[in-house]
């Protein structure tokens, strides 16, 4: 199905879309494990005989490569999120969106740091403060 530049990174959204279609499909995530060992993070599509459906497997230059299902009791648990401080993935939603209290602990010394010489962080904009911004055009 087309060029792998234009495939990558679709894969979820191309798979998703799929198994919504089709009934007879499940989505899966996992690895796509290249012939020479590299694991590239993928998702694809299963029927129930464990058939598997790629709409993205364009993407791969090597092929015959085998397709690894993710499995919480020996990859781990999943990741909730990435970590704001260092950008790692975060795996307890209570800390969010920090990975560790040291991160969180990390992120307020440097806040209050920034605070103490006059820094302040950035303001969210929202949809009031925009408001003196926008004109109405002239007649």
């Amino acid at each position: 199905m087309g060029d792998e530049n234009e495939l990558r990174g679709k894969c979820h959204e191309l798979s998703e879309e799929m198994a919504r279609r089709d009934d007879k499909l499940r989505l899966v995530r996992g690895w796509y494990v290249t012939p020479n060992g590299t694991r590239h993070q993928h998702w694809w599509c299963a029927m129930e005989d464990g058939t598997i459906v790629d709409p993205t497997s364009g993407q791969f230059a090597f092929k015959g490569g085998d397709y690894e299902e993710y499995d919480p009791s020996r990859h781990g648990p999943e990741p909730v999120g990435k970590c704001i401080e260092c950008g790692e993935l975060a795996y307890n939603s209570e800390l969010l969106p920090f990975c560790s209290s040291s991160c969180n602990e990390g992120y307020i010394a440097l806040t209050r740091r920034r605070r103490s010489v006059g820094c302040t962080p950035p303001r969210r904009a929202s949809h009031q403060s925009n408001e003196h911004r926008i004109k109405e055009a002239p007649v």
